[in-house]
């Protein structure tokens, strides 16, 4: 047995020794969209072209809220080697507005998104679409329609957000 002084310098060794350490944060979970699986086999040139966004699925409070400002939105999509060179038009206050960017690859997969390559969307599309959102647990309240009126073609030269020089 250690006599009563080196008992209580080795506490205080020890516990001197822990008060510098910081506490471990605990692991992060992980994002329920990086459970998606991306689609299998890809095909870049099949998605390039023009995109108009239709609706979208999500349990998004801040979606459910003011999914009334929703704008009508088109894509432009072109493959650019391994990356994708978007193009997305929509309005602000009324105003035209262009957002290009550049996307490389990522481990992170997509949303529930409907897209179209023109309107109205056929029946069997937006079926097909309900369905995929009901097998995520999501419910038909739960899926936001977008204008399919006032899309943007175009933006001059003021309105244009440029990602991909910087």
């Amino acid at each position: 047995m250690l006599p009563p002084g080196t008992a209580i310098l080795l506490t205080l060794l020890l516990a001197a020794g822990s008060l510098g350490q910081r506490p471990r944060r605990p692991p992060q979970r992980p994002s329920p969209i990086s459970t998606i699986q991306p689609k299998a086999n890809f095909d870049a040139q099949q998605f390039a072209g023009t995109w108009l966004l239709v609706a979208v699925g999500s349990a998004c409070r801040f979606l459910r809220e003011q999914n009334h400002r929703a704008e009508a939105t088109t894509l432009h999509v072109a493959p650019q080697g391994a990356a994708m060179a978007v193009s997305t038009f929509r309005k602000l206050d009324g105003i035209c507005w262009q957002v290009r960017q550049l996307y490389g690859n990522t481990k992170v997969p997509g949303r529930f998104l409907l897209q179209a390559r023109s309107l109205p969307v056929s029946d069997s599309v937006l079926s097909g679409f309900e369905q995929r959102v009901r097998e995520a647990h999501l419910t038909e309240d739960q899926i936001f329609f977008f204008p399919n009126y006032g899309f943007c073609e175009a933006a001059d030269q003021f309105h244009v957000l440029d990602e991909v020089r910087r």
